[in-house]
């Protein structure tokens, strides 16, 4: 019975000394980060209605340059196009308003403005013309261009107006400033994929899109 009981004894106590098992500590589990969202303007587009990519076109500012619809691509989050005629009232208005929310944003997205006919309707806008336009609504006039009688905008096909032939001035659409998406415009409406009902939502909801 000592025996056993001098074994027992023996046997708990290199229990207790027995230091426990080492454990190789695993490394955190880090969640793999999300795939960075492409965007990408389509040269050539796939359409001209709301939910279409716009396609690129190339223009002349009021400063005599060369530019293209799609030289920002992709640095803002929202461009405005906006079609108007220096003979229109109601375009005047309307791109002060634009150009003002612009400089209190302090650039934080992009426009274009189409200048169409000039003051006597005629399609021959000079640039004379389109820089005092461009200064009369406070405008870049690096973002000012001209397209005479409309034929690279609407008539051109290059965005639809919704407007079966018919041209309401000012006309203004709102494109996603990463790849150009057709998202809404007065005459149109939004695509179906985003459900803008009105100019706010659509301009607000490109701004603070994620």
């Amino acid at each position: 019975m000592r025996y056993l009981s001098l074994a027992l004894v023996l046997a708990l106590s290199s229990c207790g000394e027995s230091q426990p098992e080492q454990v190789e500590p695993t490394p955190a589990q880090v969640e793999p980060e999300p795939a960075p969202i492409t965007h990408e303007c389509v040269e050539f587009g796939d359409g001209n209605r709301p939910g279409d990519k716009i396609g690129n076109a190339a223009f002349q500012n009021c400063l005599g340059e060369r530019v293209e619809l799609q030289s920002t691509c992709g640095d803002y989050p929202l461009k405005v196009i906006a079609v108007s005629t220096v003979w229109c009232p109601a375009c005047k208005s309307y791109l002060r308003s634009l150009t003002y929310d612009h400089q209190i944003s302090r650039g934080g997205w992009d426009y274009m403005i189409l200048v169409a006919q000039n003051a006597e309707r005629e399609n021959n806008v000079t640039l004379e013309q389109c820089m005092a336009y461009a200064e009369e609504v406070d405008a870049d006039p690096a973002k000012v261009v001209l397209d005479p009688g409309f034929r690279m905008s609407i008539g051109g096909g290059l965005i639809d107006n919704c407007g079966d032939g018919n041209i309401s001035l000012p006309f203004m659409a709102i494109l996603d400033g990463w790849d150009h998406t057709y998202e809404f415009s007065q005459g149109c409406g939004g695509s179906a994929a985003n459900g803008y009902t009105n100019w706010r939502d659509a301009f607000l909801g490109e701004i603070y899109e994620e």
